[in-house]
């Protein structure tokens, strides 16, 4: 399990399974196993700002 802690949110990064990064936002897509009850949440400001940095730093650019 691969845990972020952002502000006072743990998010096990492994169940996101889309996120959108717009207008200074950034709303992340949970797999909650029941296609009815989607989850997401939504990170603005600094959150964002701090989620955007670990993507950036993480991620593989093609």
């Amino acid at each position: 399990m691969n845990i972020l802690k952002i502000s006072n949110h743990y998010i096990n990064i492994e169940s996101v399974i889309h996120l959108i990064d717009e207008e200074g936002e950034i709303t992340l897509f949970f797999n909650t196993h029941d296609r009815d009850r989607p989850y997401h949440y939504r990170f603005e400001g600094e959150e964002a700002t701090q989620l955007r940095k670990w993507l950036t730093d993480n991620s593989t650019e093609l």
